[in-house]
């Protein structure tokens, strides 16, 4: 079986002092294709979080040792940039308030459907940003660097077509994101933009 680099799994780590569940979520997410942890020592999540990399965590709000609300803070003071959804068994209107206060994505009440839990995923995936296709990734990076030197070198699309022998359609297409330009059409816009090839990598 080949494997496809192209994708890139996002990273999800479970949080919760009750391992059925941890085990239980777990298998249910890799079936979908996350990458995912679980730990069940509130006191180690800080750690954790620090010496890997996820993009996802998933959080229950009552746990033993540590406060679910505290570790949130604790977890946002650490990457406020990390997605945290927060589960509880014993929901109430203050502790629901609490958790949006401090920045957590989604408050999920226990028990619930799998499908709900996947497609408030879905949602943090959409709403964080969360790059999943590379090709996606590298398709957009280069369509705005395309647009910037362009417009930086003052040429309309008809006068870098000219300077290249592309279509002005297909220089659309490239600077739209709707196509993913072989190398010899970056080579061709580089050349016309006095560019080298490396400037449409970089990064991707």
């Amino acid at each position: 079986m080949i494997r496809d680099t192209t994708k890139r799994k996002v990273g999800i780590l479970i949080i919760d002092d009750d391992e059925d569940v941890c085990q239980y979520l777990k298998q249910f997410l890799e079936e979908q294709n996350f990458d995912v942890d679980f730990i069940t020592d509130s006191q180690k999540a800080v750690s954790t979080i620090k010496g890997n990399s996820y993009q996802i965590v998933i959080l229950d709000i009552v746990m033993p040792k540590v406060d679910g609300i505290e570790l949130l803070q604790n977890i946002k003071k650490e990457d406020d940039d990390l997605c945290v959804i927060m589960l509880s068994g014993y929901p109430t209107f203050e502790r629901a308030r609490e958790t949006f206060k401090h920045d957590c994505f989604d408050f999920l009440t226990k028990p619930f459907e799998k499908e709900t839990l996947l497609e408030t995923i879905k949602g943090a995936i959409k709403e964080y940003g969360l790059v999943t296709d590379l090709n996606q990734k590298a398709t957009h990076l280069i369509a705005q660097r395309v647009h910037d030197l362009r417009m930086e070198k003052k040429l309309s699309l008809r006068q870098l077509a000219n300077r290249t022998g592309l279509s002005p359609s297909l220089i659309y297409q490239v600077e739209h994101a709707q196509t993913t330009p072989s190398v010899a059409t970056i080579s061709r816009i580089a050349a016309a933009l006095n560019s080298e090839m490396e400037y449409f990598f970089k990064g991707v």
